[in-house]
This record gives structure tokens, sequence and C-alpha cells, in this order.
């Protein structure tokens, strides 16, 4: 009796507020679709959904998509998304797209507006500094483009993130001393003591 509303025609029915009705529906749909045939507004319109039960579905959906690993597509969508948790979501889910520096370029907002993030984000934050880490001592070129990120975020940012920058930085000036950045390691000056 629901087939003939397809997907989208049942989004109204996820609205009400009897949990019976959207468990019903939830199931439903589950079993008569796909991960692949959703499309990436619907699976995000799930995940902004009001009830939890409907945003665990569209995270589950998500899921399934980008554990295949090779929708980049979607996660760019989602990387646009404004929730903490949905930036939350994707930084976690974000190496599986990164197998180019094109990607992670496309993803240059997304990233900046997660590392910009004062006194909110702190998972997001972490989870995405450990892959940009990970990413700069793969090669030369990642590192570039990792230590551009770090460049611009270290003079932005709340000073208790400044470390990790700075660290980043003195990471791939160690391993690739030819990146220029803006980060210049001094000597300490002696002083003599009178």
């Amino acid at each position: 009796h629901w087939s003939g509303l397809g997907i989208a025609g049942l989004f109204p029915i996820l609205n009400g507020r009897w949990a019976d009705v959207r468990e019903q529906t939830l199931q439903w749909l589950k079993a008569q679709f796909d991960a692949e045939v959703w499309a990436v507004e619907s699976m995000i319109a799930l995940c902004d959904h009001e009830y939890p039960d409907v945003q665990q579905m569209g995270r589950s959906l998500l899921t399934g998509r980008l554990s295949q690993g090779h929708d980049e597509d979607c996660l760019l969508a989602l990387a646009a998304h404004p929730s903490l948790r949905m930036q939350t979501f994707v930084a976690e889910w974000l190496h599986l797209a990164l197998r180019e520096v094109c990607i992670l370029q496309q993803l240059r907002p997304f990233i900046l507006t997660v590392l910009s993030q004062v006194n909110r984000g702190r998972q997001a934050k972490q989870a995405l500094l450990r892959q940009l880490r990970d990413l700069a001592l793969q090669s030369e070129v990642w590192a570039g483009e990792v230590a551009w990120i770090f460049d611009r975020m270290v003079v932005t940012v709340a000073i208790g993130d400044k470390a990790q920058y700075l660290a980043g930085l003195s990471a791939i000036r160690m391993q690739y001393p030819q990146i220029k950045t803006n980060l210049h390691i001094c000597t300490p000056l002696k002083r003599e003591v009178a």
C-alpha cells in the first residue's frame, strides 16, 4: 500500500508524532530500498529530522553508502552541512574520500570551518587533525596542502589550539624541509648571567 508513494512520499509520515507509525515506516523503507537508491539529499534530510530514530536511519544509510568507499560526492555534500553532529560524522569518514589531493582542496571550506570553531566541535576537530597529520606524512604533495591549512589556522585560532598546528607544521618541516611555511624556528639566544 506504500509502494506507490516512493521514498519522498513517505517523508510526511515520518513527521508524525506516533513512534509506532514511524518505526513501521522506517522498517518498510529499510526492507524496500538499499542505500544505493537513496538520493544524498534524502539521506541528509533524514539526518536533519527532529526524531532520533529517523536521524539514526539517515546515519545508517550514509554509513552504508560511505563504507563502500567510492562516494565522495556524498561526503562533499555532507561537508556543506552546518550541523555540528554532521560535521563530526563527516570528519570521522573523511579518510575514505581522501584518495586525491584535489578532494582535500575541495574540502578546504569544510576543514577550515571545523577547525575554526571555538569552544565547540572538539571531537570533529580532533578527528580531522589526526587525519591531516597522518596525510601530511604520506607524501610531499599531501604535506604541502596540509601545511597550507595549518599555516592559515595557526594565526586565526584560540591559543589552546595553536600548539597542535605548530607541532604539525614542525613535523612537516622536519620531513619535507623544502615545503615553505610561515613557521620559522629560531635558536634561543644565550643570556649571560651577570
